[in-house]
């Protein structure tokens, strides 16, 4: 049984690497533009639906040092279409104040294509507090898939003409008769 799992998957995965390259994208997010000396930003690549020929490059984060680092990867199958994630992100902190440049990340996948980044800039301030430095500044955009195009997601709608109606409070639960046996 687990070898026919095995090979389904498998063949799943050699049909998907040959289509994956038609829709294949490569962007980067920061946390925050700028930050104060001491403090910590993150840097995301996020690779949709490709394979890099050599593994993941670790960026050149000059002016930077990397605190800390993981990578995440989540595989979809909706219709019958499958996509893949890749996420790479890193923890930075800057090693001195001004503007610092993060250079663009070139990736080769094993199509032989070459995507690239944009370039990023940071400004780094003084820190007025030091007793407030390592924390990570910012988060991660929630619509960071959008650098990717896909459909934006549903919003709730708000209705001001519909009067909004209480929450309905939960009815407590009847009480047994106490019975007392002799």
């Amino acid at each position: 049984m687990r070898i026919r799992v095995s090979y389904i998957l498998a063949l799943i995965l050699a049909s998907f690497s040959t289509t994956q390259a038609q829709d294949a994208a490569f962007g980067v997010a920061l946390s925050a533009d700028s930050l104060a000396l001491g403090n910590h930003i993150l840097v995301q690549y996020q690779l949709k639906n490709a394979e890099p020929a050599r593994g993941f490059p670790t960026p050149n984060f000059a002016g930077f040092e990397i605190v800390s680092s993981r990578t995440e990867s989540q595989f979809n199958l909706v219709n019958g279409e499958m996509s893949m994630i890749a996420k790479y992100t890193y923890e930075l902190r800057p090693l001195a104040e001004g503007t610092q440049f993060i250079d663009p990340v070139v990736l080769e996948l094993k199509d032989g294509t070459f995507l690239e980044t944009t370039p990023l800039e940071v400004l780094v301030v003084p820190n007025s507090d030091p007793s407030l430095s390592g924390q990570i500044i910012g988060d991660l955009p929630w619509d960071f898939p959008r650098i990717f195009e896909e459909p934006e997601r549903a919003q709730p709608r708000v209705n001001p003409e519909t009067p909004s109606t209480p929450p309905a409070t939960p009815k407590k639960p009847k009480k047994k008769p106490k019975v007392i046996k002799m």
